[in-house]
């Protein structure tokens, strides 16, 4: 898994673009819970999409999710260890 650029970085709002064997990926961690109080909502969760070289996302369908906030390396070695099985399956 190559890290490729960030693209945002507040408090608040992480994304940053990764690539991993030709396809790239772009890691969003969202925290909005003051929306609670205004809207009823909470937002506080860390995902990963399928996105183009420039971090365009064209089908919001997460590749990997976990509530509240995850680093980057951790959350992107998590869905590298999980492609990499998948692609090179153990052969006993």
């Amino acid at each position: 898994m190559k890290f490729v650029k960030t693209t945002v970085n507040t408090k608040h709002d992480k994304k940053a673009i990764f690539e991993h064997r030709g396809q790239h990926y772009l890691y969003s961690y969202v925290n909005h819970e003051d929306l609670h109080s205004r809207l009823g909502l909470t937002v506080h969760e860390t995902m990963v999409f399928p996105c183009d070289e420039n971090g365009d996302v064209a089908v919001f369908s997460e590749v990997e999710s976990a509530s509240g906030y995850v680093p980057s390396a951790e959350m992107m070695e998590k869905v590298r260890r999980n492609f990499d099985s998948i692609l090179d399956p153990i052969v006993e």
